[in-house]
């Protein structure tokens, strides 16, 4: 019997529900009926076991009778259940946008598939810009030599990502300068 006022004493929340926590609460009260004689003793002993931040939201109110306590519980705790709920929804990305999140320890290797500009919305790589067509070195962007990109598509022509015509690259588009 003793040993049942104990628990009852020592009783908290953890990873139950309020409505597990309250059911639990009632029977072991049972075994501690001096403590429990007044509402507001049982109140005060109720919320003592409940986490910190419950107690906190709780104890902004004064309660008619516990349960009325006990049903203002239960319903703060849902509404965090379900706000927990959604976070989780919207770290896992399940909004509708099931893209592959880039990592920074993954590098760049993983990210870019090859040099900005190189790809067309519906075409393979074109060809490495540090390279104009005639094979001659880019004079913007230093020695060809110095870094070799490995092309998966040589024998595939130039086109522009702008205008989508073949020959030249976005950046040497010449509707670009006619803006």
């Amino acid at each position: 019997m003793e040993l049942k006022q104990e628990e009852f004493r020592s009783l908290r929340m953890g990873s139950m529900t309020v409505a597990e926590y309250h059911d639990m609460f009632e029977q072991l009260a049972r075994y501690a009926p001096n403590e429990v004689r007044e509402d507001a003793d049982k109140q005060c002993l109720f919320m003592k076991g409940l986490y910190y931040e419950l107690r906190l939201q709780l104890a902004r109110n004064t309660y008619p009778t516990f349960q009325a306590l006990v049903n203002h519980a239960i319903v703060l705790d849902n509404m965090r259940k379900g706000q927990d709920k959604k976070r989780r929804m919207l770290a896992q990305g399940s909004g509708g946008n099931n893209r592959k999140r880039f990592n920074s320890q993954q590098g760049d290797q993983q990210r870019f598939q090859g040099p900005v500009g190189q790809w067309d919305r519906n075409q393979q790589p074109q060809r490495n810009p540090n390279q104009q067509q005639s094979g001659q070195q880019n004079p913007r962007l230093g020695n060809s030599n110095a870094t070799s990109i490995k092309r998966s598509a040589p024998n595939t022509p130039t086109r522009c990502f702008r205008c989508g015509k073949e020959g030249h690259m976005s950046y040497d588009c010449p509707k670009r300068f006619n803006q």
